[in-house]
């Protein structure tokens, strides 16, 4: 499959839809709809693995339009990128599984 982006810094390889539920303390709840979003970060020799970035609906919504995805997103996640670097202690992440959730924008 084709990257969704493509930038001399990071590629977006894929996005899913993440359901997230929040529990309050008088016991309602709130869920959002949030995007995860698979970035291979460039150049390769450097990351040699995939980056998981979320994109959060205060952020973007997840009903968001492929072009206006492609609008907002690149900046969000190079802005992500850049604090996720800033604060990074060493340790390796896990990536997220992405098999049971929701695969946005595959045409």
């Amino acid at each position: 499959m084709a990257n969704l982006y493509e930038s001399d810094d990071f590629n977006i390889v894929s996005v899913h839809e993440i359901t997230n539920v929040d529990v309050n303390p008088d016991g309602t709840s709130d869920t959002y709809t949030n995007l995860l979003i698979k970035v291979q970060r460039l150049p390769l020799d450097q990351y040699p693995d995939l980056t998981d970035v979320f994109i959060f609906s205060n952020e973007l919504s997840s009903s968001a339009s492929k072009d206006d995805f492609l609008s907002a997103a690149p900046s969000l996640i190079a802005s992500k990128l850049r604090d996720f670097d800033s604060t990074f202690t060493g340790e390796e992440a896990d990536l997220i599984a992405t098999d049971s959730l929701t695969q946005k924008f595959t045409d």
